[in-house]
Order: C-alpha cells, then sequence, then structure tokens
C-alpha cells in the first residue's frame, strides 16, 4: 500500500509530500517559491544514464508498464522527460536539472524565465523532435526503421515523434506501415 505525507520543508519550500510504497522508500515532491523537485529512490534503471535519457528508456517492471500502457493508463512509451523539457520550452521556463547520485534520481523544474537565445533551433519543439527534424539536413527521405538506427529510439517513439511532427507540418508521410517514407514538408520550418 501506498501513504502520503505531508510536513514542512526545512531547505525553504512550501511543502515536501512522500509517497512511500511497500519497499519503504519514499518519492519526495519538494515544492518551492521558483522549483519543484521531484527525487525518486534508487537512481536511473538499467543503461539509462543523465546524458542519455532524453534517447533512452528502461522500464524497471515491462510487464506492469506495458498491461498499464494497453489499459490507457500510459499514453506513450518513454516521453515524460520529453513532455517537462517540451513544457519548458513552449512557456520560456529555464530547463529542467537532472541529477543521478547517492542511489536516487532528481528532476527540478523551474518556475523562472529561461534568458532568451537567439540560436534555439525550432523553436516550442522537444529534444526529440528537434532531433528527428534535424535528421532530414542529411537525408532527403527516411522511413521508421532508418529513424529508429539514426536516433537510437524505440519503433513507438519514433511512432509518437514522428506523427507529432506530421500534425505540425513539418513532415510528410508517403504510404504506410513498415514501407512508409517520410520527407521534410516543403513548407515546414
Amino acid at each position: 500500500m501506498r501513504s502520503v505525507t505531508t510536513r514542512p520543508n526545512t531547505k525553504g519550500g512550501t511543502i515536501i509530500i512522500g509517497v512511500r510504497d511497500a519497499s519503504r522508500e519514499v518519492v519526495q515532491l519538494a515544492v518551492f517559491d521558483n522549483r519543484i523537485e521531484v527525487t525518486s529512490p534508487g537512481g536511473l534503471p538499467g543503461t539509462v544514464t543523465v546524458n542519455n535519457l532524453i534517447n533512452r528508456q528502461h522500464s524497471r517492471n515491462p510487464l506492469i508498464a506495458k498491461r498499464m500502457f494497453e489499459m490507457g493508463f500510459l499514453e506513450a512509451w518513454g516521453l515524460g522527460i520529453d513532455t517537462i523539457i517540451s513544457w519548458g520550452k513552449k512557456t520560456g521556463k529555464k530547463p529542467p536539472l537532472f541529477k543521478d547520485d547517492e542511489g536516487q534520481f532528481t528532476c527540478v523544474i523551474y518556475a523562472t524565465p529561461e534568458i532568451p537565445s537567439a540560436n534555439m533551433p525550432w523553436d516550442g519543439l522537444s529534444d526529440k523532435e528537434e532531433k528527428l527534424l534535424g535528421l532530414f539536413a542529411e537525408h532527403t527521405r527516411l522511413t521508421n526503421r532508418q529513424l529508429r538506427e539514426l536516433c537510437a529510439l524505440s519503433k513507438t517513439q519514433v511512432h509518437t515523434v514522428i506523427t507529432r511532427l506530421i500534425k505540425k507540418k513539418l513532415v510528410v508521410r508517403s504510404g504506410k506501415g513498415p514501407a512508409a517514407i517520410y520527407t521534410r514538408s516543403p513548407g515546414g520550418k
């Protein structure tokens, strides 16, 4: 069973909420005036590191994750970090900070604005969207398989990201299924 506890944060934040599971480990959500810190015990799973966490995914329990996806509790695989980064870009916030140390992983989500930069390509796109879109500078036509190989992403991740790029009218799909070919939209950015 899980329980939620609330207590004052001695670091100057508003509250800390701990979610305790059967293993007695606590996920902490610390709310500050200028940021939110989510700390998860156990560190990053598998071969995931802070440096590759955008492009790599690993489920601690793939059977449970698959079932939750099938039941509609998960919208897509491996997009949590993308969502955080994309939200920050869309709202002009400072990029999130990811720390993996002493057997715990922490994500710091800032409420403060980022200092504007003139060289931010494709404003409003997630890192995975930018990465896939960038491939079309070197390749005029790509298949799902080629995109997966070039980006080291799963089939589901590529499908989800390429679908978003199609909806944004930045990429065009020709054909269906495994034979589908993707090209850069002529009217795209």
